[in-house]
């Protein structure tokens, strides 16, 4: 048998089809193919049952992003990792990445459907796909999803990752959850031993200069905020002019109907779920304290029935988790600000409500969350109001 441990052996070997085999222990072999004689060569692995007598092979891969003289030690261990899975019996149900991600999706569901939707829609945004429904539009599938468990490398997932949205750092956070999603499917295949390897994620790099906390925070401006509506077509404009004059978040204005405004008292009630474990939680949201919001929400209300949407898709339907997502992209892009995302328009209102000297306690209950939460974000702009606030008391006192 052919050395196939060092660089300058594997180097003298004959370009052929057939790899060249090292024996590691009754019936598991370790193969090394090169077709020609400028490849860099890639790697197999062999196993014979001893009790059934049946053969399998895996593709190792090749090993590129490793200097050549760590590659064999590292293709020892991947197929080390395969052979205890043979001997374990690792299932061959579950054979694609997209199978991997729907058994994922099915797992989260038994915790709750928060979850679970959560990792389907991104998913769906960019892994699997999305067939078209009643309420959804079609997504096209990346050719990830059809690649089996055992054939993933490395070079799958960075060229998938090289197609996430990374223009800002908003794109960036984003872009992390979903890789995040991803390998929390593969963690999960792995432990579920639909795969008996981590070694095609587990040094798949994240996203530099993302920032600590809600990276989401590109401030627009009000003209900002106006060029963005402009080019939205009108029911997305509807959404986004309500994100920007309530607060809101999105779901909670696509979950809103007519009967959840009150014309006597101006009033509209938004509801969000939040905790471990998630609880609803309800706020009213004064409508003539915050300017326009009162008109919008009265021209969406009128003429509907009490159970209709305030808020409604171009096909006349509610807005669904994430609809909107596609549709803002393009409208930023449009607008010449990429990378903008809906939730920069909440951003705004809580930055503006904040720097013109709202008590935070207030703020949080228009906008649904803990005054605690608001002081951690925006703690610097409480503090440069503060200051601003104490230098005119020390001016009228002298």
């Amino acid at each position: 048998m052919a050395n196939i441990t060092k660089v300058s052996d594997r180097a003298s070997l004959k370009p052929r089809s057939e790899p060249y085999w090292l024996k590691l222990s009754t019936g598991a072999y370790i193969g090394f193919r090169r077709m020609t004689a400028t490849s860099i060569g890639t790697w197999i692995a062999y196993w014979r049952d001893a009790a059934t007598g049946k053969k399998t092979k895996a593709s190792l891969g090749d090993f590129e992003h490793l200097p050549p003289s760590e590659r064999y030690d590292a293709a020892r261990k991947a197929a080390d990792e395969w052979f205890d899975g043979r001997a374990a019996g690792i299932r061959t149900d579950v054979g694609t990445v997209r199978d991997a991600c729907v058994a994922y999706v099915e797992h989260l569901r038994a915790r709750g459907n928060g979850p679970a939707n959560d990792a389907l829609g991104r998913l769906e945004r960019r892994v699997i796909g999305r067939e078209k429904a009643s309420r959804k539009q079609p997504l096209k599938a990346n050719p990830l999803a059809a690649l089996k468990l055992d054939s993933l490398r490395l070079h799958h997932l960075k060229k998938w990752r090289a197609g996430l949205p990374q223009a800002t750092r908003a794109e960036k956070a984003s872009s992390q959850r979903d890789l995040n999603t991803l390998k929390a499917v593969l963690n999960f295949a792995r432990g579920e031993q639909m795969v008996s390897s981590d070694e095609a994620w587990s040094t798949l790099p994240g996203f530099d200069n993302i920032g600590a906390g809600n990276t989401a925070r590109e401030y627009l401006t009000v003209q900002q905020r106006r060029q963005l509506l402009d080019a939205c077509e009108p029911a997305l404009r509807d959404l986004l002019e309500g994100l920007a004059l309530l607060g809101a978040r999105p779901i909670e204005l696509a979950r809103a109907t007519v009967a959840d405004y009150d014309a006597h008292s101006a009033t509209l009630s938004l509801w969000s779920m939040k905790g471990k474990p998630a609880i609803k939680r309800v706020r009213s949201v004064p409508l003539k304290a915050l300017p326009g919001a009162l008109a919008l929400v009265q021209r969406l209300a009128k003429a509907k029935l009490p159970g209709a949407p305030l808020w409604t898709r171009a096909d006349g339907l509610a807005w669904q988790h994430s609809d909107h997502d596609e549709l803002v992209r393009a409208a930023a892009l449009a607008a010449g600000m990429p990378g903008v995302t809906a939730y920069a328009l909440r951003h705004a209102f809580i930055t503006d409500a904040v720097s013109s000297g709202a008590p935070i306690d207030v703020v949080g209950r228009v906008v649904g969350t803990s005054a605690a939460m608001i002081e951690k974000t925006y703690g610097k702009l409480v503090q440069e109001h503060a200051i601003q606030a104490f230098a005119g008391m020390a001016k009228q006192a002298l």
